[in-house]
């Protein structure tokens, strides 16, 4: 059995996610637990972020994607509350929307909220979501 040594929570618009580091777990063992409001489905399609501040822009691919928010491969994460808008492109439909770095994997990817959408592109995003089945299992 583990005894907890600490335990660090992170809230953003999306999720809430505790990290916790047993005292005595095998080679410093991290646990997380994720909870989001909705379930994050597999979704591939291009990407334009722009980070607000700078007003540069880089190229992305979309790796999942739900109602408030969606995963982008990120080779250089913006860091965490780090204001951008993200443009995102799947055949003829595109969506736009305002959203907050909420976390982010070194080298490899970054989970950004929509802060707002607009009702045009909001219709886009359901119709995605519809079309996409939803995995039977999740496992993180």
């Amino acid at each position: 059995m583990f005894s907890l040594l600490s335990l660090k929570l992170f809230s953003a618009p999306n999720f809430l996610c505790a990290t916790l580091v047993a005292a005595h777990p095998p080679e410093g063992v991290l646990m997380s637990v994720e909870r989001r409001r909705a379930v994050r489905i597999p979704f591939v399609a291009s990407a334009e972020i722009i980070d607000d501040e700078e007003n540069t822009r880089s190229s992305s691919q979309v790796s999942d994607l739900s109602l408030h928010g969606c995963c982008v491969k990120a080779p250089n994460p913006f860091p965490v509350g780090t204001s951008v808008t993200i443009e995102i492109y799947r055949d003829a439909d595109f969506l736009e929307a305002p959203a907050t770095v909420a976390y982010f994997t070194p080298q490899k990817a970054m989970g950004l909220a929509f802060t707002s959408i607009e009702p045009r592109f909001a219709a886009v995003l359901k119709k995605w979501l519809a079309s996409t089945s939803a995995p039977k299992t999740l496992t993180h």
